[in-house]
């Protein structure tokens, strides 16, 4: 991403739909209707610093897979040297992602096998 525009929180603060992740200001209002959390949920943090929310819950993956798409631009002030050096281990939750995300062949289809003890 080529960062176009330089955002300050205040400007980010008074737009519905923009949110800051990882230092960019990012205009999530038209995926939002996509987002399998729901609209609500992600439109409810307009205006706010998301990153450590959006890690709790995601792998670092989606936020590359989304970056060069939603991004406007980056935050003023932001210092990427206070970003941890690794954010693809920070999701702790075991299912934060759909099965295929995490490598499970054959992810959302089930047999009879599955059910057996």
């Amino acid at each position: 991403m080529a960062p176009q525009t330089t955002f300050s929180r205040k400007e980010i603060e008074g737009k519905p739909g923009m949110v800051i992740l990882n230092g960019r200001a990012m205009d999530v209002s038209g995926f939002a209707k996509f987002h399998p959390g729901g609209e609500k949920l992600l439109l409810d943090e307009s205006g706010r610093d998301i990153t450590k929310l959006f890690y709790s819950l995601h792998r670092h993956e989606v936020f590359e897979k989304y970056e060069s798409r939603l991004t406007k631009g980056l935050v003023e002030g932001h210092n990427a040297k206070s970003d941890p050096e690794n954010w693809t281990d920070a999701s702790r939750v075991p299912f934060a992602e759909v099965a295929a995300m995490q490598g499970f062949k054959g992810a959302g289809t089930y047999t009879e096998q599955d059910h057996k003890f």
